[in-house]
């Protein structure tokens, strides 16, 4: 299920491809993402968000 985000219309708004003042080196990024929510319960609940990011250059 790959997606690619396009800025149209204002090709200024982008990334710089930079952490801090540092090059990002090109390559997969994997992130784990988990959230905890008391929405319409007093149970909490706990989810993962899982993805990767491809950097090419």
């Amino acid at each position: 299920n790959d997606q690619q985000y396009v800025a149209k219309g204002n090709e200024s708004i982008g990334w710089n491809g930079k952490f801090g003042s540092n090059d990002v080196i090109p390559g997969v990024y994997v992130y784990i993402i988990e959230t905890v929510s008391l929405l319409n319960s007093s149970v909490p609940k706990t989810e993962f968000l899982t993805g990767d990011v491809t950097i090419i250059r």
